[in-house]
């Protein structure tokens, strides 16, 4: 692993005890002749039907209603915006929740002498 990965901390903070059956309720609802069949990781057609998936030779959406949560901690902002791409994954990132700057920024000149930056500027609580 590159050095940029080594600051990464990842903790599992839930996940699901069987997602082998999440995935067969939703995948057995697309084939009426299997739509009757209990989850049974030893019966042959989920077995077989959950491979196919896997293998994208059926239904493969029906992985995207695994909810695994974790928190990733010292992740950069380019590691976030990767993650952030991928379909199925949800986020919460509290560096991007508001907080006070505390350091000389920038403004564009056209954003600071607009009327919508005078508004904000001129309320009491900036």
């Amino acid at each position: 692993m590159g050095a940029g990965y080594r600051s990464i901390d990842v903790d599992i903070i839930s996940y699901p005890k069987n997602p082998g059956e999440i995935v067969w309720d939703l995948l057995k609802t697309t084939w009426l002749k299997y739509d009757w069949v209990e989850y049974d990781p030893n019966d042959e057609r989920v077995r077989d039907m959950i491979l196919k998936a896997l293998n994208k030779q059926a239904n493969p959406t029906v992985f995207e209603a695994i909810n695994i949560q974790v928190r990733f901690k010292g992740i950069s902002r380019i590691n976030l915006a990767q993650l952030t791409r991928h379909r199925g994954w949800l986020f919460s990132a509290q560096s991007q929740m508001p907080q006070h700057v505390k350091h000389d920024v920038m403004i564009p000149y056209n954003l600071f002498y607009s009327e919508h930056f005078s508004a904000i500027s001129s309320s009491p609580s900036i």
